[in-house]
């Protein structure tokens, strides 16, 4: 309830609540918009620490003391009544449009934080920040409009990324051929249709495995996941069978099946390794631009430019420099940059 807001550039201290001011904002650009058609994205940073309890109209929890005390040695409730405060404001939202004409899109950003996940995720390093199915299995709720027989539940395995396709077909356009690979569209789950992805395999990774010593990856498809932790064996679990991941295929012996899906998830993982990640790019103190990749599994990268965003093409940077960034990350750098606009890929030749 006292926080930094910023409008365009400029910032002031806020003392509403931030759940609320965040769909205050939203409603009143709602308002705004007439008869235009328009896509809304709003970002709760709640449920999140530093852990409080919200105003007592906004949840059922009004018995909760609110000192810090109380917070570090029962944290569970206090997330709880962060939870419905949320919960109470997308009421508010949603009772706001008309969903005869409007489709919601409701996503958690990641898993819950470990001093406050429950069963049957609770199992220590198995939470936010893990690979496991307790740090990367989210809420997502599709309602409204565009929906097709309503009430359903679908369980294709399908990513966060796959909302920028399906958004853009919702409103009557496509993903570019260039940037939007790794997004397929859900608009047939929504439409109540067959979905038959081309690659019905999901990527997930992160770098702050064990309190950001170490970095990891897991793949999975509609069965299988493999889990890959810098420094450790794979993991392979059977995700229909098993899907609490209590067995790890890899500590006995496979049967053919899942042999070949270990197979062909390694090499499919061995393909996303090969694509750089991008961590970061800027302008340094010095005039020059760099580029960070926080994943590189072999050498022979390189940064490119061109002055043309759908082209394919490019020249590699003349000059360009290398810096290793503590062994964490690779820094390419080109110390020459256009003062006009300009177009960077990383590469092998």
């Amino acid at each position: 309830s006292s926080w930094t807001r910023v409008v365009n550039g400029v910032a002031s201290n806020e003392t509403m609540y931030a759940t609320r001011k965040n769909v205050e904002d939203a409603m009143n650009w709602i308002d705004t918009q007439d008869t235009n058609n328009w896509f809304l994205w709003v970002g709760f940073n709640a449920a999140h620490t530093a852990l409080h309890k919200p105003p007592n109209y906004m949840h059922s929890y009004d018995y909760l003391s609110g000192t810090s005390t109380d917070i570090s040695t029962n944290s569970r409730p206090y997330f709880e009544a962060m939870i419905e405060a949320m919960d109470f404001q997308i009421n508010r939202l949603v009772s706001h449009v008309d969903t005869n004409n409007t489709t919601i899109i409701f996503l958690g950003d990641n898993g819950t934080d470990s001093n406050v996940i429950q069963r049957p995720y609770d199992i220590a390093g198995r939470a936010k920040g893990s690979l496991y199915e307790g740090g990367t299995h989210v809420p997502f709720l599709i309602y409204g409009a565009d929906v097709v027989n309503g009430g359903r539940t679908n369980d294709s395995v399908v990513h966060c990324a796959d909302i920028f396709a399906t958004i853009l077909e919702l409103a009557g356009g496509t993903m570019p051929t260039i940037g939007g690979e790794d997004s397929r569209s859900l608009v047939p789950i929504v439409k109540d249709q067959a979905f038959h992805p081309a690659d019905g395999c999901i990527l997930m990774e992160t770098d702050i495995l064990f309190g950001g010593t170490t970095s990891g990856r897991s793949i999975r498809d509609g069965q299988y996941k493999l889990i890959r932790i810098e420094g450790s064996s794979d993991l392979l679990f059977d995700m229909v069978a098993d899907p609490r991941e209590a067995n790890n295929l890899l500590s006995g012996s496979l049967s053919g099946e899942e042999q070949t899906a270990y197979d062909n998830l390694t090499n499919k993982l061995a393909d996303a390794i090969n694509t750089p990640y991008i961590h970061d790019a800027y302008m340094d103190g010095d005039g020059d631009f760099n580029v960070e990749i926080g994943w590189f599994h072999h050498e022979g990268l390189s940064l490119y430019r061109t002055d043309n965003l759908l082209s394919s093409d490019g020249t590699i940077v003349a000059g360009q420099e290398y810096e290793n960034n503590g062994g964490h990350a690779l820094v390419l750098r080109d110390p020459s940059p256009p003062s006009s606009n300009a177009y960077y890929r990383v590469t092998t030749p």
